[in-house]
């Protein structure tokens, strides 16, 4: 031994062993070497009992911490105790094994059991086995802690006990020298019992008081597995052979497969706690608890005189259906509500209230301990996701049946998982879960992993289904008949679309549907009376038409709508429901056609405002009814203008206010809600709307907490409406928290999710609005331009989404080029546009991508100088008008382009038709108005310029044009606080079209002030931009000119040498060798350094130098 090794020469004059703990403290008394007899031992220091393993230990210190509150259990109790305490003569079942799934309440019962006997006076022993709890864990010391409890409650049994040590002290040896577990059970329990009642004098006892019982809680606990069979098979023995003894034996376990197959015999009784876990039983539990809390907290209290009763019974209610039967779980909401075990956490318990109705069981890690026994057995898959998604308990017969395999395959696979899930005794009874939460647990991928069943799987079993379905329909009758019969044949017709389909719709592929429509048009030609089928069929062509953008599917699913809705008659309850479908296809069918002919949106429209008059529906059908008019009548806005989206908004507040149905989906109402503030606020521009929808989405994401599989969506809809509130209030926090919502959805999306690629586009293209507000860190672009390339990588071509990756791209390159001025950039932009045009489908992002690409070849003319870049950014741009509403929101940003590149034009060329057509989009801009107040500025100076060339062109009637340019830039606006890059650019941008409308007014008339006015604003300009802004030299131009003209009105050598300087810069920095204007340039500044005088010194070794420049034509 370890503690003897550094005492070797010392004398040990005894050992003693006592348990503390679950674990052996050894006591060691030096002094001269006696030889102690067991004669002279105690019991207690010959058996060496674990002290905190029965029911009496001290449970705060030693778990489980079990009881069953008063009240609650009774019926379980008393059925236990009617055993006990019955006669060997009535009952002569000797063993009781009750056994349930975690949290149930098993060691509770185990605790009241024991000490409702022990009352009595007839309680042997108990013994609490608790997993990692040292010896208790552990089976060697079961026998001598039995042996010793049974020694105090039966004293009869003592002598026994002794002369069976002093007879062999084997038995009370240590683990080297111990006899087996069967020898220990024999001799030190079993035996001393028997021989106590060889003079019947136990069984005269037990005839007056009932028998003896020993109790063992958590058998399932033990570590010792094979011990455990033969405990188990010990004591079937024994009983086998000692019918009549006065001893019973209650075991508490879960099912164990070690466990079951020894207890599964005639000879035991078998209790299943599940059958005894009623809602009631937690009701009271909660009940019971929140009472006492009320009278013992004050805040709770005091709420409760001020509120009256806390929780509400429907609070109490929802509190009894999430916990779903837990005794455990119960506990652990309870302890949450009453006092949080989060630091500094400083919510009263009512607040807490709310969140516990969201808190996860924590039991993930007893399911994924659990389904590991059984992940390598064949069909584990197959059989764990069917359990999850049926819409109903299946027998294992039905499971097999359902999979086409035999069922001792199912079996084989659930055997070992009976610790979650409910594994009945007979082919035919439901396989059930034992909390509802590993439902939740298999179906969320961040908790699951690998045992995560994926959405998809509703799919494999709607085939199944529906093909077992289309069986029973098909002739001869007695076939059908004997279909009917089997195992799933009711399943089947209930459940193969209503449930299976409906699960698997959000994710089905084109080949998915190619390969369920052949189903679908059989079962049409089957029933050809009936309206489902039709039905149907039509809702899978007109998803498969969102792939293929066919007609041929969307008219075909038209006209199969209006078969269904023919069958079915008016008062029928799916007649909501097949109109709000016919209403879909007809809008789809009207938005591929571009919108050009209304008669499909129009009758859509009238179908459902029809409906919701004759009809009487409620609930979920007039739910389904309101939504669909209140998203045509969003649509009809956002293409047309046509419309109030001030109904669209009614329309959603009214189905928020229905009654809940099962199929209410709240935070899909709050998100249509939102959508439909936003468009409000659009179209009024007012910002209380779009705060309104901020907090309409807030609430969404408040219903949603993780691990809830719609929070991710939920974290875009209100990050996005943040953005849109930073671009009407300009607040940065609302920008932040929105960068911060979007990472924590892209967060929840690890790859390979499907929607992982969107929350990379979400994360950069706020990174991107980031910079172009504050502009202080590049750092923001290049993180923003590689995640949409990580983006880009997830969609690889022909992802039908790719289009929308690469748009996102080719912008945040625009905006880095636009702030550092690198060509390849652009290049690299203009590519992206491109592809994604080729990709898009013709609505609706093909309008942007069609305005995008035109103002990157604008941008590409501006360093190339070639006319036809220009003449194809036009055609592109009047191709984006044509597709265009005349409301649309993208229709300002638009026409916006579209002017600004005749503007260019009209610069290259001076044809009058470019300009004062960009004169009228200007102005038909300014006039119906733009979404964002912030851009308004940018369009009056654009206007500013336009007017400002159309005088420089004019041999008359100039003046006014100059006039109403100086007055469109003062009414852009002076400079705001705060210095943000978005805020300088504008800036930059209207003080130097300001200081050029001055210039090109002192060109035209020759107005010396006019010149005095340019400089100042010129100067200013220059000191906002980014030294790489690529609008800045454009205003080094003008300042160039203006400087070289004061120069040559005041003769000043300083502002000469300014001019040259400034033109060393715009050569050095932006008209680098290659810039189409380089030349042009070189040639400006030889002029310029030839107007020095001719003694300066250096002048002619500039000269040589500048006329070797290439472009020069000196």
């Amino acid at each position: 031994m370890e503690l003897l090794r550094a005492s070797q020469n010392a004398h040990v004059d005894s050992i003693h062993a006592f348990q503390v703990e679950g674990s052996v403290q050894q006591h060691i008394h030096q002094g001269p070497p006696a030889r102690v007899r067991v004669e002279d031992m105690t019991l207690f220091e010959l058996l060496q009992p674990i002290g905190d393993a029965s029911h009496a230990r001290d449970r705060k210190r030693s778990p489980p911490d079990s009881a069953c509150l008063p009240g609650t259990r009774l019926k379980v109790i008393a059925k236990v105790e009617i055993w006990a305490s019955s006669t060997i003569f009535s009952i002569k079942v000797h063993v009781y094994w009750m056994h349930g799934y975690v949290g149930c309440g098993k060691s509770a019962i185990a605790l009241e059991v024991c000490e409702r006997v022990q009352r009595k006076g007839r309680l042997a022993a108990s013994f609490f086995f608790f997993r990692n709890a040292g010896d208790r864990a552990r089976i060697h010391r079961l026998a001598t802690t039995l042996a010793s409890q049974m020694a105090e409650s039966i004293p009869e049994t003592a002598p026994f006990i002794r002369q069976a040590i002093i007879d062999n002290p084997n038995l009370v040896k240590g683990d080297g020298e111990r006899v087996s577990l069967a020898v220990q059970m024999e001799r030190l329990v079993y035996g001393p019992l028997r021989d106590a009642d060889s003079w019947g004098s136990l069984t005269f006892k037990a005839l007056i008081g009932g028998p003896y019982l020993i109790v063992l809680d958590g058998l399932d606990e033990c570590e010792d597995r094979d011990e455990v069979r033969l405990l188990i098979d010990g004591m079937i023995t024994f009983f086998r052979q000692n019918p009549r003894i006065p001893l019973r034996i209650f075991i508490t376990s879960r099912v164990e497969l070690h466990i079951q197959s020894r207890l599964n015999v005639p000879e035991v009784l078998l209790d299943n706690l599940v059958d005894h876990c009623s809602d009631h039983d937690i009701a009271t539990f909660l009940r019971t608890l929140f009472q006492q809390e009320g009278r013992h907290n004050p805040v709770v209290a005091a709420y409760i005189r001020s509120h009256g009763a806390w929780p509400t019974l429907e609070d109490r209610r929802k509190l009894v259906k999430h916990i779903g039967k837990s005794f455990l779980f119960a506990s652990v909401v309870f302890r949450f509500i009453v006092g949080s075990s989060i630091e500094n956490d400083h919510r009263t318990p009512m607040e807490r209230l709310t969140l516990a109705l969201d808190m996860n069981p924590g039991l993930d890690g007893l399911y994924m301990e659990t389904l590991a026994r059984s992940e390598k057995f064949p069909h584990f898959s197959s059989v764990i996701s069917t359990i999850a998604l049926t819409g109903e308990p299946l027998s294992t017969a039905g499971i097999a049946e359902l999979l086409e395999i035999e069922t001792y395959e199912v079996v084989n696979v659930l055997v070992n998982l009976q610790a979650v899930i409910q594994l009945p005794g007979t082919d035919d009874m439901p396989v059930t879960l034992c909390h509802t939460s590993l439902r939740d647990f298999l179906t969320t991928e961040s908790r699951s992993g690998r045992f995560f069943v994926p959405p998809k799987f509703h799919f494999r079993l709607f085939l199944r289904c529906f093909t077992h379905h289309l069986d029973t329909c098909r002739p001869p009758k007695a076939a059908q008949q004997d279909l009917k019969q089997t195992h799933i044949g009711r399943y089947c017709e209930m459940y193969s679309i209503a449930y299976h389909w409906g699960g698997a719709q959000p994710v089905l592929t084109c080949s998915d549907l190619e390969r369920a429509i052949p189903l679908l048009r059989e079962a049409v030609d089957l029933s050809p009376l009936g309206p489902e089928p039709p039905h149907n069929l039509g809702m899978a062509l007109r998803d498969l038409f969102v792939f293929t953008k066919s007609l041929a599917h969307i008219d075909e699913a038209i006209v199969l709508h209006r078969q269904a809705l023919e069958l079915t008659p008016s008062t029928h309850l799916q007649h909501p429901l097949v109109v709000a479908s016919l209403a879909n296809a007809l809008l789809a069918r009207w938005k591929q056609t571009d919108a050009s002919v209304d008669g499909d949106y129009q009758e859509a429209i009238d179908l459902c405002r029809r409906e919701l008059i004759t009809a009487r529906t409620f609930g979920t059908e007039r739910e389904v009814l309101l939504e669909r008019l209140a998203e045509s009548l969003r649509e009809m806005f956002n293409l047309k203008g046509l419309g109030n989206p001030q109904e669209v908004v009614s329309l959603y507040r009214e189905v928020l206010t229905l009654p809940p149905s099962p199929d209410s989906d709240r935070p899909s109402s709050l998100h249509k809600l939102g959508k439909a503030l936003q468009t409000l606020c659009t179209h009024t521009r007012k910002v209380e709307h779009q705060v309104e929808a901020v907090a309409v989405y807030r609430e969404a994401l408040g219903l949603l907490p993780y691990p809830k599989p719609g929070r991710p969506g939920a974290l875009g809809e209100l990050a996005g409406a943040l953005l849109v509130l930073f671009k009407l209030s300009g607040s940065v926090r609302d920008i932040e928290e929105a960068i911060s919502l979007y990472r924590e959805a892209l967060s929840l999306r690890s790859a390979p999710h499907p929607q992982r690629p969107t929350s990379l586009s979400h994360v950069a293209s706020a990174l991107c609005e980031l910079f172009e507000e504050e502009g202080h860190q590049t750092a923001y672009m290049r993180e923003a331009i590689s995640l949409h390339h990580e983006a880009l990588e997830l969609r690889p071509a022909p992802h039908p989404k790719r289009y929308l990756t690469l748009q996102n791209l080719a912008n945040a390159l625009i905006v880095l080029f636009d702030h550092e001025g690198t060509d390849c950039l652009l290049e690299d932009a203009i590519s992206r546009f491109r592809e994604a045009l080729d990709l898009c489908p013709p609505r609706p992002n093909r309008v942007t991508l069609l305005v995008s690409l035109g103002d990157a070849l604008r941008a590409r003319f501006h360093r190339e100088g070639s006319v036809n870049l220009l003449y194809d950014a036009i055609a592109l741009q009047r191709e984006a008008q044509e597709k265009l509403g005349s409301a649309s929101q993208d229709r300002f940003y638009s026409l916006n382009s579209l002017a600004n590149s005749l503007s260019t034009l009209f610069e290259h060329e001076k044809d009058a038709a470019h300009i004062e057509e960009a004169i009228s989009l200007y102005r038909e801009v300014l006039k119906v108005g733009l979404p964002f107040d912030r851009d308004r500025g940018i369009i009056l100076v654009n206007l500013g310029d336009a007017l400002r060339m159309r005088g420089e062109w004019k041999a008359e009637d100039f003046v006014e044009d100059y006039e109403e340019a100086i007055a469109l830039h003062r009414e852009a606006g002076e400079d705001k606080n705060g210095g943000t890059r978005r805020l300088c650019r504008i800036g930059a941008i209207r003080h130097q079209w300001m200081g050029v409308v001055f210039y090109s007014r002192f060109e035209k008339m020759g107005v010396a002030e006019d010149l005095d006015k340019a400089i100042p604003f010129l100067r200013k300009s220059l000191d906002l931009y980014h030294s790489t802004d690529v609008y800045r030299p454009r205003a080094l131009t003008f300042l160039i000119k203006s400087v070289q003209a004061l120069h040559e009105r005041d003769g000043s050598p300083s502002h000469l040498e300014e001019a040259i300087a400034l033109t060393r810069e715009l050569l050095s920095k932006h008209y680098i060798p290659g810039h189409w204007r380089r030349g042009e340039w070189v040639n400006r500044l030889l002029s310029l350094v030839q107007m020095r005088v001719p003694d300066v010194t250096g002048n002619q070794d500039d000269l040589g130098e500048i006329a070797k420049e290439p472009g020069s034509t000196r």
